[in-house]
């Protein structure tokens, strides 16, 4: 009789569908329908995904908020507290689309990357709500 597989399942985000966690979850119910085991283990790449994912592994909390996107528009965004509430994580490629900026936004921001602006608008909210 063969011994039962056990499984690392380490996935990072499916880009924009299915976070790491729902993506390990799914893998992980293939392994056991197989008769495997299964570690589950979701991973980031430090793109987007990667704040929930860090959040998620040590039991903290998200917050959504309304910042400002690189032209000043109002848009929702998330960051997370951990240590409870006095570090937050912020993920910068959250609710970034530099293909709706048009080139010479960087100008009109003094060259100011976008991350930075919406990182700057985060930390003024989680200031404010901790």
């Amino acid at each position: 009789m063969r011994a039962s597989p056990h499984v690392l399942v380490a996935p990072d985000s499916f880009k924009g569908t299915f976070s790491a966690e729902e993506v390990a979850t799914a893998i992980a119910e293939g392994v056991l329908a197989a008769d495997g085991e299964a570690d589950i283990c979701p991973l980031a790449d430090g793109g987007e995904g990667t704040m929930r994912t860090l959040v998620s592994s040590v039991g903290g909390t998200t917050r959504s908020v309304t910042v400002s996107d690189p032209l000043g528009r109002p848009v929702e965004a998330d960051f997370g507290l951990i240590e409870n509430g006095s570090t937050a994580i912020v993920e910068n490629a959250f609710r970034i689309s530099f293909s709706e900026c048009a080139l010479n936004a960087w100008y009109v921001l003094g060259k100011t990357p976008a991350s930075c602006v919406l990182s700057r608008s985060i930390a003024r909210m989680a200031s404010s709500t901790a």
